[in-house]
């Protein structure tokens, strides 16, 4: 099953329960609460608790009686599911109501609410259902730069998913997705692949979405997996980005066909950015002929654009505006390698590289005071940080701006090194202290 909806109801009982049938046919499993499943109970009060707390989402049909109010019951039972759920999962309908009926609590108002008329309306149960489905493939309540932050909570809720799911199918695709990008970030590729296999191997009939989703992450952490290293590149060989290639063109193709709503945005996203990047390592690798490497880089611009686009409409929600930041980050500085290697005009070269440079300057100077974020995450985002200035300096015109940046760039990597030569004595004083009492 999908999810396990409580659906509660005012006025008769039989709108709550044709959803309940409709929603069993898309893989739901549904509670209507009240006297429906208890019609010789006296007092269901207890009973309603428990049916509640045994699921995960809800769905209020607000409905007026007979003498023209709603049912007390049914604003205990709201009040309860608020508690027990968070608002983005609680699907309120106003049956025959307008919005702004004064009789109707506040609550029950407003832009979360759908209005559903059940005149001349041979498709009202359908409505409904398409309204909730719809409403499914919202983007995920909370920040996604702290979804990554809490990488290994991430970790273990997908482990013991099959045994305790605590997220609807669209959720848990956004959080996988999520997951396997934080996996490079974090170091964990290795453990990400297992984790998302693993997942993928206990889940019983996935809905398309979820499915592509894990899909499109396993190709995500495959890619990182399979970079090769040099002395002066890193690279994927044509093996692996023939095989890659293969599998974005199908998940592109699947995705095509989807409603514009948050969660293809994000999916979609996260496939460019892909692309992009198996697109780039490719492009260094030594086998590759002069043509082959130029289409390459050309390919990877059209993709920089096309996800772009996609963080433009995700830049809408306030919730994912950090994280993506840290997308267009990877994206200009992307652009800027590949315009470098097509030998594009230097302004467009540096427009590019100070875009990235900039972003990735205020994602670094946001947490390096709070420090809101995994001590990981926030090294990396340090690194990226020097990295994108030691780029930027080609194009830094005044000397003394370029001579502070170089030595912020050299203080940066003596403190590092210093910190390196200081775990590296510990690590080996651990290591020789546990060979003592070795048997």
């Amino acid at each position: 099953m999908k999810g396990r909806i409580f659906i509660a109801w005012s006025g008769k009982n039989d709108i709550a329960k044709d959803v309940r049938a409709k929603l069993l046919q898309h893989g739901y499993e549904a509670i209507v609460g009240g006297k429906d499943s208890h019609s010789k109970a006296t007092h269901t009060g207890t009973i309603v608790i428990d049916e509640i707390n045994s699921c995960d989402q809800a769905i209020i049909l607000v409905q007026k009686k007979d003498d023209g109010r709603v049912s007390g019951n049914l604003l205990f039972e709201y009040g309860y599911c608020l508690a027990k759920y968070s608002a983005n999962k609680i699907h309120i309908y106003l049956i025959d109501i307008a919005d702004n009926d004064d009789s109707i609590p506040s609550d029950l108002r407003g832009t979360l609410v759908d209005l559903i008329t059940t005149t001349e309306n041979e498709n009202l149960i359908d409505d409904i259902v398409e309204a909730f489905l719809k409403d499914q493939k919202h983007t995920i309540p909370e920040s996604k730069m702290n979804v990554i932050n809490n990488y290994y909570n991430i970790k273990h809720h997908l482990k013991e998913y099959h045994v305790s799911p605590c997220w609807s199918e669209f959720e848990l695709a956004q959080y996988v997705m999520f997951f396997s990008h934080a996996s490079y970030l974090f170091k964990d590729e290795k453990g990400a692949f297992d984790t998302i296999r693993e997942l993928s191997n206990n889940l019983a009939a996935p809905c398309e979405e979820l499915a592509e989703a894990i899909n499109l992450s396993l190709c995500n952490v495959q890619l990182f997996l399979n970079i090769k290293k040099s002395e002066e590149v890193i690279y994927i060989t044509k093996q692996t980005y023939r095989s890659l290639n293969q599998s974005l063109k199908e998940l592109a193709r699947k995705a095509a066909g989807w409603e514009q709503t948050d969660f293809s945005h994000w999916f979609l996203t996260f496939l460019y950015d892909v692309d992009n990047y198996s697109q780039l390592l490719c492009a260094s690798c030594p086998e590759l002929d002069p043509e082959r490497i130029e289409k390459l880089y050309n390919e990877s611009l059209g993709n920089v654009d096309k996800c772009l686009a996609q963080c433009d409409e995700l830049d809408k929600n306030p919730l994912n505006q950090e994280f993506v930041k840290l997308i267009r980050a990877y994206m200009y500085r992307n652009r800027s390698l590949a315009y470098k290697a097509l030998g594009y005009d230097r302004e467009l070269i540096k427009e590019a590289v100070m875009q990235s440079s900039n972003m990735r300057w205020d994602l670094w100077n946001s947490y390096r005071e709070a420090r809101r974020i995994n001590s990981t995450l926030f090294d990396s985002f340090e690194m990226e940080h020097f990295l994108a200035l030691s780029e930027k300096l080609e194009f830094i015109d005044d000397d003394w701006d370029r001579d502070d940046s170089i030595e912020e760039c050299n203080e940066y990597v003596n403190r590092v090194k210093d910190l390196q030569k200081e775990r590296t004595h510990f690590i080996d004083k651990i290591k020789n202290t546990a060979l003592q009492f070795k048997n």
